[in-house]
């Protein structure tokens, strides 16, 4: 739906429709009636995943872990809800998210240059930096790595 067509149709009747309250709920009501006709970010990032997660399925096991760990940590992060703590990705999780999420952003963008799906497939299976940040996982502690 059109901002305008929900603004004058679903936004203004129930702003309308809010009893006398205290001026903090009424403007808290507010807030969240403004935005009601906008994707959540899980729902966008659900999307995004469905439909190019395929294209490098290494990348994402768990499709739905992953779109509600970006959710949440995005929410975190801007918000600072102290709930949402725990289930916030930090430190060395907190990269290994943001490299997968890195490709997805890639995916997303060569699939938007037209390129055929098998063709993204073969490309993001080919390429040793992409398998790598797919694969990036923390360093344990005691273990050699090679640089």
């Amino acid at each position: 739906m059109a901002d305008s067509d929900y603004k004058a149709t679903v936004y203004a009747p129930l702003v309308g429709a809010i009893p006398d309250v205290n001026q903090g709920l009424r403007d808290n009501l507010e807030a969240r009636l403004r935005y009601g006709n906008r994707y959540s970010l899980k729902s966008r990032l659900s999307e995004l995943v469905n439909e190019y997660g395929g294209i490098v399925p290494q990348l994402l096991p768990n499709r739905a872990a992953f779109v509600k760990n970006v959710a949440d940590t995005r929410d975190y992060l801007t918000h600072y809800d102290e709930r949402l703590r725990k289930r916030c990705a930090s430190g060395t999780d907190l990269l290994a998210l943001t490299k997968r999420l890195r490709v997805l952003v890639e995916v997303c963008l060569v699939r938007q240059t037209g390129l055929d799906p098998d063709k993204a497939r073969d490309l993001f299976a080919r390429h040793r930096a992409i398998r790598e940040e797919a694969f990036w996982s923390p360093p344990i502690a005691g273990r050699k790595t090679h640089a």
